[in-house]
């Protein structure tokens, strides 16, 4: 079982989080302004 947290808590696999999740969330909040803005 450790061995799977060990896995997932990687520098590498965290950063291919943040990798991967800041562009949605740019999207995401382009989104919310261009709503707000009409």
């Amino acid at each position: 079982m450790s061995a799977v947290f060990e896995q997932i808590f990687q520098v590498g696999f965290l950063a291919a989080i943040i990798r991967i999740a800041t562009p949605l969330a740019f999207a995401t909040l382009g989104e919310m302004f261009s709503e707000r803005a009409g």
